[in-house]
């Protein structure tokens, strides 16, 4: 059977008068280690004794002298080490009487301190367990002369009624930084405390003690009393408080009662032999077992176990993955293969007991690909699958799809980006555009960003007259025929992949002499060629004036100079035609009835 008792004190009180005594004297003069003269009352005070150090003693050795009230002879000494100890104590204590308190209120010693002996000191005691100081002595003593010394300050140390005072003298530091000695290194004499011994005397006390114990502990026995019953002041005792006077203690006792419950379970078969509070139950029902424990009032309370047995389940799940998915997490394992069985996991039924269920996994495969792309940087950005791409290379992407088995296909993009380029195309006539009837003329195409295998178009009038050739050589111009030529890109990138030359338009007359484009015989020249727009035309003429006209590819003329002087056949010509565009140019020179005919480029104005 457990049982509980709880315990309340309440009202407690002392009254007490406190008979102060005077101050009086302990001294020692080191004839030996207990008191040489001792004025205190109803108490009892120790010899010295030391510690800390090491080697105490009382001997004659370097008596005390050189102040007021030396009684030289023995004196108490200690070995001080600093380096090893911190610090060395000497120590006395006063045990008062009972219902006594003592409180030390002065001390005065005579002290020596050599060069490796403490520097200073400090006044403690086991009233607050040594941690604080109650007074201090600063400085210690210096060299071998005795001083007289008193703590500045001292504040009371005083005890609990009938509680001994233990108070250390306690030395540290040094005078040098030297500090071995194999000898005593620091000595007292003519020790003097004052104190007060104080006299406690008792009125009167009392105090009630709340009990509470369980209806089984009935009747209750307390302090040899028996009683039969809770209640308010159910008996009384006298005894002697800590103050040393009598008490008078009242009881009051709580009575809890005990309790009985059910324990209602529910289990599952795989529990089975079930414990229960140290109990082995082997199979369900109502009342399978009992037992007692401690309630909530901290009385006996007996339990018993209706026990409800749930039975446990097993299936198996069957799932299909693709192979980039192992390893496979499933129900927290991880599988890294498939089979049958390949993993087991439990968890629980509809009736909160475990299912065991079996994993037979079936793993098909994933696919990777690689495709190539080229595209042109006006395409940029390059939106693939989704993914916005800003430059080309390889593997600069990746797009994930189905197969035919519902796994992942991973494909991976190269990518080409090539520059876009624009082709142009412009054609010459040789001997030139204007001819005489009949004459043959051989139209040359110059083409810039056609790529390696240019389709090359030629068309006199609109109408297709040859193919495939940068050159196309024409015997039956009329005059006004039109010819162009159009030139398809082979370059990806070409921007169009097509452009058409600017026309030119053929002019038939009887005028002879005309001499073609760049022609050989030509006795004339142009510099420097290309040109920004101005250029210088030389050489010799037939006559000694000239026209110059200045003719785009259109045949518009786009700037005339006339009746320009050519001394002795001689010309000589600083153009610099007024806003003309870059582009491909011919100058006709015309001078008594010979025509020459020159090609410029301009490429800035």
């Amino acid at each position: 059977m457990k049982q509980m008792k709880l315990f309340f004190l309440s009202g407690l009180f002392l009254l007490a008068e406190m008979h102060t005594g005077r101050a009086q004297q302990v001294i020692w003069n080191f004839t030996a280690a207990n008191p040489s003269t001792n004025t205190l009352t109803n108490c009892t005070v120790s010899g010295i004794t030391g510690g800390g150090g090491s080697s105490f003693g009382i001997n004659s050795t370097s008596v005390s002298s050189g102040y007021a009230g030396v009684t030289g002879g023995n004196n108490a000494c200690i070995i001080y080490s600093q380096s090893s100890t911190g610090s060395a104590y000497f120590e006395f204590t006063i045990t008062p009487d009972a219902g006594y308190t003592v409180s030390v209120t002065g001390i005065t010693l005579g002290t020596r301190s050599t060069a490796t002996g403490p520097g200073n000191g400090a006044i403690r005691s086991n009233v607050d367990g040594y941690a604080s100081n109650y007074g201090m002595i600063v400085p210690m003593a210096s060299g071998t002369s005795w001083m007289l010394r008193t703590p500045a300050s001292l504040n009371p140390i005083t005890g609990a009624a009938g509680t001994a005072v233990t108070v250390r003298i306690y030395g540290y530091g040094t005078n040098t930084s030297s500090n071995s000695s194999s000898s005593p290194n620091w000595r007292i004499d003519d020790l003097q405390v004052t104190a007060a011994v104080t006299n406690i005397v008792c009125v009167s006390s009392s105090d009630t003690l709340k009990e509470t114990i369980c209806d089984n502990q009935l009747p209750y026995i307390w302090n040899g009393i028996t009683v039969p019953a809770g209640g308010t002041a159910v008996a009384r005792d006298t005894f002697t408080n800590a103050a040393g006077c009598d008490s008078i203690l009242t009881l009051d006792l709580i009575v809890n009662q005990t309790s009985s419950t059910d324990d209602n379970l529910v289990i599952c078969s795989n529990e089975l032999p079930y414990t229960w509070n140290g109990i082995m139950v082997t199979g369900g029902g109502a009342a399978v077992a009992r037992d007692t424990f401690v309630n909530a009032a901290g009385c006996d309370s007996i339990v018993t176990l209706n026990l409800t047995v749930n039975q446990t389940s097993a299936y198996t799940e069957s799932v299909v993955i693709c192979s980039n998915e192992l390893p496979y997490t499933w129900n927290g394992n991880t599988v890294i293969q498939g089979g049958p069985a390949a993993a087991v996991y439990t968890t629980l039924n509809s009736l909160g007991c475990d299912s065991v269920i079996t994993l037979d996994l079936t793993v098909s495969p994933a696919s990777e690909t690689t495709v190539g792309l080229t595209i042109c940087t006006d395409q940029l950005p390059f939106v693939w699958h989704g993914t916005s791409l800003t430059q080309g290379g390889v593997a600069v992407a990746t797009h994930k799809e189905q197969n035919s088995l519902g796994c992942d296909s991973t494909v991976t993009l190269n990518l080409t980006v090539e520059q876009v380029v624009v082709p142009e195309v412009y054609i010459t006539a040789t001997p030139g555009h204007e001819i005489s009837p009949g004459r043959s003329v051989t139209f040359a195409s110059w083409v810039t960003n056609s790529g390696v295998n240019p389709t090359i178009i030629w068309r006199k009038n609109g109408e297709q007259v040859g193919t495939s050739n940068i050159a196309y050589t024409d015997n039956d111009l009329q005059d006004g025929d039109s010819i162009t030529c159009t030139v398809y890109s082979s370059i990806f990138c070409a921007r169009p992949d097509s452009v058409v030359s600017k026309p030119i338009i053929i002019a038939v007359t009887n005028v002879t002499g005309i001499t073609g484009i760049d022609a050989a015989g030509s006795k004339l020249r142009l510099y420097p060629n290309p040109n920004n727009g101005m250029f210088i035309i030389e050489g010799t003429v037939s006559g000694e004036n000239a026209s110059v006209e200045i003719i785009d590819q259109t045949g518009r003329v786009v700037c005339r100079y006339a009746d320009v002087s050519a001394p002795a056949g001689k010309l000589h010509l600083q153009a610099a035609p007024k806003d003309l565009p870059a582009g491909i140019y011919f100058v006709r020179i015309n001078s008594d009835r010979q025509v020459q005919t020159l090609r410029f480029v301009t490429v800035k104005q």
